[in-house]
């Protein structure tokens, strides 16, 4: 005597078991995935980004701001200038940030103008 299943007959699964297999699953994901991020609260990972000139060369504001800057107090220049530059600020890797010289320059030029 062979049995074959009778699908049609059988209870139908409510949509309540499929919603909590759902939220499981979709939780599992979430949990899987948030571990894969580094943590935001902890340590700053130390994160130099290779655009940044004037951290691979190094630069006297002063003179660049005699050279090419007209209207532009070379003193302040200078002082705002290298204050951002040497600004230490941790990077989070994958974010894209403001090359340090271009930021220095705009920032002292527009604060600096006589």
């Amino acid at each position: 005597m062979s049995r074959v299943a009778n699908f049609e007959a059988a209870p139908a699964i409510p949509f309540k078991v499929y919603a909590a297999v759902g939220a499981i699953v979709a939780t599992a994901v979430i949990v899987g995935g948030a571990q894969l991020l580094p943590p935001l609260t902890g340590e700053p990972v130390d994160y130099r980004h290779v655009s940044d000139r004037a951290t691979i060369h190094r630069v006297d504001e002063r003179a660049f701001c005699q050279e090419t800057m007209q209207g532009v107090d070379c003193g302040c220049f200078s002082y705002q200038a290298s204050a951002i530059l040497r600004a230490d600020a941790p990077r989070i890797r994958g974010l894209a940030y403001a090359d340090k010289w271009e930021l220095a320059v705009a920032q002292a030029g527009a604060a600096c103008r006589r």
